[in-house]
């Protein structure tokens, strides 16, 4: 287990690089355990007021607790996420389930 902190100005910039510093944080995890060669099934936590719209869809509905990037109240978390894990290119990934 770890835990990786999200800085200030990720908090409130772009939805595009909180989604890269996610994938970044899974990626420094799946180096860590020696998993960059597999593809690994991921269960989402998102923490925030979500419209769940099937198992792996969730749209952000508004922010909370000090987060308010752009671009991403109103979409779907988990195509988000999917996005910028795509972006890298160095990491097989699929969120099977959101969560918040």
């Amino acid at each position: 287990s770890k835990i990786y902190l999200i800085p200030q100005h990720i908090m409130t910039g772009t939805g595009e690089h909180l989604f890269d510093h996610i994938a970044e944080c899974i990626y420094k995890f799946m180096n860590n355990h020696d998993l960059l060669n597999q593809k690994i099934p991921l269960g989402f936590t998102f923490s925030f007021p979500c419209k769940q719209m099937g198992l792996n869809h969730a749209v952000l509905t508004q922010w909370t607790k000090g987060f308010k990037c752009e671009g991403v109240e109103g979409e779907d978390v988990v195509r988000l996420l999917h996005e910028a894990i795509k972006r890298r290119g160095d990491i097989d990934v699929e969120c099977l389930a959101v969560i918040n």
